[in-house]
């Protein structure tokens, strides 16, 4: 829907006009003053008729009296605010939606009010200023907590906000717009797509068919209830097939958060006897590494993704699984079968791979733009795709306009990552002591999330992994105790990694030891006379030699970590020219000579050939000034 300036500009007008007529003139200098009591009224409970009919009552600060403050910023702030006594803040929670309108007008009374001014110092371009500034354009100016337009100097004032306007009612357009795409049922809009899943078996002929599990009864009535939903929605049905795996119930804690456990199929025999789909899913670093410099982000996620896909009449009865009330299969993709991940990867990229704002990791969707403008076309286009393709989304998971987002594990704001706090909650979640491995190889796998952010992880995930060893006597003694100890200290205090952008000089330190190799990443920072003033970290990786790797000479495995370290932040540095720290002089002469075409220099050739594609310059430095990278190798011996 378009929205006329005509229109818009009358609504402003009139709340000017309004407010101007209530508090008696343009002189609001200490009109927007709090004022305060100093302690809590007798008998005192704000509620919103308490809301004062004179605006300069209004709870905000004189600091506040910069139109560059919004809403968001202002309750950010009282909010952290110590001075702000708890019934004051309880007042202004609850007095929200006015606050709202009166920091929205007061921004259009003090622009209107500083016109003249501002009008005197514009020009072509946006006025240079101080942060405070009325015409300072660094940072968007905030309207109901959504990063909008930036005031520029040369602006009419009406216009500035007509245009403000124009952005709050075009928002609200795209939140009616995404409601065609929001459904309980994942299987509402298939007749737009009609994709279906087919499973390829390596032998047609064999039987899959796994004893059913004993439940207690608190599992049985579980699985009375979730089958009855399914069967309802037309999900799964009644199933007479020669194939069963057996179902089971998960009671983890993130199951018990959302009130109901999580049923789950065993389909591993059905999974040895499938032919694997070779279609590769995006690389988790690469999505990421997109986000560098973005300014606004919107997520989304498909409401049951899989479900979205129907099984082909010919797979159905592969997916047939045993349950307390009796044998069902599945007439939509299930969750569990290994193929499920390409399958549902292949429907979104043929839907989004023409559009370089728009990424998808399975049935996560990530929105990212420069500036609000683009981001509202992009998700104009966005849920044009969705509307046209039959794609279902989750209401309760979008998250819409945002300046920091969560995804893949990651916080991103376009300017760094760090690990998202569910994820360390659930490292700190574990025991000191692990009990047995099963518990082991979920910290394991928990801990590959910060593997970027902990210098020296594979030396402290070593003596885990030894546990691991097949006929290995499990016993976790009091030294693997304080090691998760520590592992939780580390997680308290991981850095926000930069994200690298295509103009900045970067530089790989790399290190190694007897058994172990290292490498950070990083990147120069300059000021604005282009003068170094120091290096930020963008990743650390490290990782232990096999048992072979650990009898090469030291040579040897300084130049393996050059390898391995290049292999596996090959993303940031094969497109561009980087500088390489090492501490060992033979890594240089190597590169450097030509190698003997001898049966024993077979795997150092090799070696030659794979960092002959990268483009590098060389400093050797002393091994106390490889700090980082040489700290991570020194076989833990830190304290």
């Amino acid at each position: 829907m378009k929205h006329s300036d005509s229109d818009i500009e009358s609504e402003i007008q009139e709340d000017i006009d309004n407010l101007v007529t209530q508090i008696g003139g343009m002189d609001i200098s200490e009109n927007f003053i709090n004022i305060k009591p100093e302690t809590k009224p007798e008998n005192w409970i704000p509620n919103v008729s308490d809301m004062p009919s004179s605006s300069k009552q209004i709870p905000i600060r004189k600091e506040f009296n910069k139109p560059i403050q919004g809403y968001a910023a202002v309750m950010s702030t009282i909010r952290k605010d110590e001075s702000y006594k708890p019934y004051e803040k309880e007042a202004i929670d609850k007095w929200e939606t006015a606050l709202r309108i009166a920091i929205q007008i007061q921004n259009i009374l003090l622009l209107k009010m500083n016109n003249s001014d501002i009008a005197s110092t514009s020009s072509s371009n946006p006025r240079t200023a101080q942060r405070g500034d009325i015409g300072y354009t660094s940072k968007p100016i905030f309207s109901k907590g959504i990063p909008l337009l930036t005031y520029q100097s040369n602006e009419n004032v009406l216009d500035y906000q007509v245009n403000l306007r124009r952005l709050d009612l075009d928002i609200e357009d795209i939140k009616q717009r995404l409601k065609q795409c929001y459904t309980e049922n994942p299987l509402q809009f298939w007749d737009k797509n009609q994709i279906t899943a087919k499973l390829e078996m390596k032998d047609k002929e064999k039987e899959i068919r796994v004893k059913p599990m004993r439940y207690n009864p608190e599992d049985q009535k579980e699985f009375m209830i979730q089958t009855k939903e399914l069967l309802d929605l037309k999900l799964i049905r009644i199933s007479h097939s020669p194939h069963s795996s057996p179902a089971f119930m998960v009671r983890k804690h993130s199951e018990i958060a959302r009130g109901k456990a999580r049923m789950v199929i065993n389909y591993k025999k059905l999974n040895d006897n499938t032919v694997f789909d070779g279609y590769f899913l995006p690389h988790k670093e690469s999505l990421i590494n997109w986000t560098t410099d973005k300014k606004i982000f919107s997520k989304f996620d498909c409401k049951s993704g899989f479900w979205q896909i129907k099984m082909h009449p010919d797979s159905i009865l592969y997916t047939s699984f045993s349950t307390p009330q009796g044998q069902y299969e599945w007439l939509v993709m299930p969750f569990g079968l290994k193929n499920a991940p390409q399958i549902f990867q292949r429907k979104m990229d043929s839907i989004f791979k023409d559009y370089d704002f728009i990424f998808v990791y399975v049935d996560d969707i990530l929105i990212l733009s420069d500036n609000i403008e683009s981001h509202l076309k992009h998700l104009d286009i966005f849920i044009e795709l969705c509307i046209k393709n039959g794609l279902a989304l989750s209401e309760k998971k979008t998250k819409l306009i945002q300046e920091q987002i969560d995804f893949l594990g990651m916080k991103i704001d376009g300017n760094g990552i760090e690990l998202q706090s569910h994820i360390l909650e659930k490292i700190n979640s574990f025991p000191d002591k692990l009990v047995d491995k099963k518990q082991v190889q979920s910290f394991l796998g928990i801990l590959n999330y910060a593997s970027d952010f902990i210098k020296n992880l594979a030396l402290l995930r070593k003596p885990f992994q030894d546990l691991l060893k097949k006929n290995k006597v499990f016993s976790f003694d009091k030294s693997l105790e304080n090691q998760v100890k520590k592992i939780k200290e580390y997680c308290k205090i991981l850095p926000k990694l930069q994200l690298p952008k295509d103009n900045d000089d970067l530089i790989l330190e790399t290190d190694a030891s007897e058994n172990y190799w290292s490498g950070v990443l990083k990147k120069i920072d300059y000021n604005s006379e282009q003068e170094k003033i120091g290096e930020s970290i963008c990743r650390y990786c490290s990782g232990t030699f096999t048992d072979t790797q650990t009898r090469y000479h030291i040579n040897e495995k300084e130049l393996l970590a050059v390898v391995k370290s290049c292999q596996k932040l090959f993303y940031f540095l094969l497109p561009k020219k980087f500088l390489l720290r090492t501490d060992n002089t033979q890594v240089k002469a190597f590169i450097k000579n030509n190698l003997p075409s001898k049966p024993e220099y077979k795997r150092l050739i090799r070696w030659q050939t794979l960092l002959s594609e990268y483009n590098f310059d060389i400093e050797i430095i002393k091994s106390d000034k490889n700090v980082l990278a040489d700290f991570l190798t020194r076989d833990g011996k830190d304290d």
